[in-house]
C-alpha cells in the first residue's frame, strides 16, 4: 500500500469522506507532507549526507526506477512509511471529537 493509499484509508475511516472533493485532496495533501517530513527525518538519521542528497534526489523523481534506487538506499523504507502513516494515523485520531 502506498502512503497516498494509506491517507486516503485514514480519511475513509476518519469519516472525513463526507467532505468536498476538493476539500479532500487538500487534507490528503497536507496529511502526505506531513507524512514525507517524517519518513524523511527518520531515513536522514540513517544516511551519510551524501546518501541523504542521493536520497532527496530520488524522492523528486515519480519513476520505478526511483522508487527501486530509494528502497536499495533505505532496505525498509516501506516498513518506515507504514510505521510513519500509522503513528500519523493515531495522531490524527486523537485530536478528532
Amino acid at each position: 500500500m502506498t502512503a497516498k493509499e494509506s491517507i486516503i484509508n485514514l480519511i475513509q475511516e476518519l469519516g472525513i469522506g463526507e467532505m468536498p472533493p476538493q476539500d479532500q485532496e487538500e487534507m490528503i495533501e497536507s496529511v502526505l507532507q506531513q507524512l514525507d517530513a517524517k519518513v524523511s527525518m527518520r531515513v536522514a538519521e540513517r544516511l551519510s549526507d551524501d546518501q541523504f542528497e542521493q536520497y532527496e534526489g530520488l524522492m523528486e523523481q515519480d519513476t520505478d526506477e526511483a522508487t527501486e534506487g530509494v528502497k536499495k538506499l533505505v532496505p525498509d523504507y516501506d516498513d518506515l512509511v507504514a510505521e510513519e502513516a500509522g503513528n500519523l494515523k493515531e495522531q490524527i485520531k486523537s485530536m478528532m471529537p
